[in-house]
């Protein structure tokens, strides 16, 4: 493999007082398990590209999981191999 694009995401919506482990875990699975497994794989870091999301960045109403996995994403993506 010589390159990959990470786009993956999650529809799911939850306020902060209904968010759940279960729903994080999801995000993070959806996420940052695919950089895991591109790691293991030894693609990160030749042609790769991770979109994560506006939601990290622009509060959006009842997406506080996946802002925090896109968030987890992005410093995944950041960090010296």
């Amino acid at each position: 493999i010589e390159g990959v694009m990470h786009l993956a995401g999650l529809g799911s919506a939850a306020l902060l007082a209904q968010t759940r482990r279960g729903l994080i875990k999801k995000n993070f699975k959806v996420k940052v398990g695919t950089l895991e497994l591109l790691e293991r794989l030894e693609v990160r870091g030749k042609r790769s590209i991770l979109f994560s999301s506006q939601a990290t960045l622009v509060p959006v109403h009842g997406q506080g999981a996946y802002a925090a996995a896109n968030m987890a994403m992005e410093a995944f993506g950041t960090r010296e191999k």
